[in-house]
């Protein structure tokens, strides 16, 4: 019992912080042309849409939706490679939740395909 108080505790707290980023939007993008929402951060719909129809997506992982600790209802790995480490290439990866009847999307960080 006390281990799921502090596990709801810890979600109501994340997505607080969530809540408190601003959106991040297209004039924030095109500014230098480099993506740089952080982990958890909320996009607009636009740049989620054109992140997804750019290049045939790959499947977002469970456990990448899991990171910010809300349900993800859908998502996608943008299909080209953000970057590498020793794992292997590292993808953009967003999800899409539902809060309130309206859809907010969000970038949730980098990911292998697995």
């Amino acid at each position: 019992m006390l281990r799921k108080k502090a596990t709801h505790l810890i979600s109501q707290t994340f997505e607080r912080e969530i809540n408190k980023m601003e959106i991040y939007t297209d004039e924030q993008w095109t500014k230098d042309r480099t993506f740089s929402a952080e982990v958890g951060q909320e996009v607009t719909e636009q740049i989620y849409n054109n992140l997804l129809n750019c290049m045939p997506p790959l499947r977002l992982p469970r456990e990448t939706a899991k990171r910010v600790d809300m349900p993800i209802y859908g998502g996608f790995l943008m299909g080209e490679p953000n970057s590498h480490d020793n794992e292997g290439m590292l993808y953009l990866a967003f999800g899409m939740t539902e809060k309130a009847g309206e859809k907010h999307y969000y970038y949730l960080g980098l990911s292998h395909v697995r």
